[in-house]
């Protein structure tokens, strides 16, 4: 499965629940602040640097998110707990397919 393919699935899946517990504008805008900071060269390039230990980076990207909703926070760690952090890069771009409709 790609990378592609992957965050689709996630991507659905958090616009569907963001939608059914009505906080579709906070994490609109938690997704969009996420993908200005994944898009910035040097912070994407530590982000998903494999020899940054994944606490450090865990631990930086939740307090870039501590003002964010709930279920933001919540996709970014279970993105971390699975090793699938990379999703974070087209996370942004495949908001459009459920968070503007």
């Amino acid at each position: 499965m790609s990378v592609d393919a992957v965050t689709q699935r996630y991507a659905e899946a958090f616009f569907e629940l963001a939608s059914d517990r009505g906080v579709v504008d906070e994490v609109r805008a938690d997704i969009e602040r996420i993908a200005a900071e994944v898009a910035d060269e040097t912070v994407g390039a530590w982000l998903f640097d494999a020899r940054v230990p994944v606490e450090e980076r865990r631990s930086q990207v939740d307090k870039l998110l501590a003002d964010a909703q709930p279920l933001t926070r919540n996709l970014v760690g279970l993105l971390f707990d699975k090793g699938r952090v990379q999703v974070l890069r087209g996370l942004g771009d495949r908001k459009s397919t459920r968070l503007n409709s």
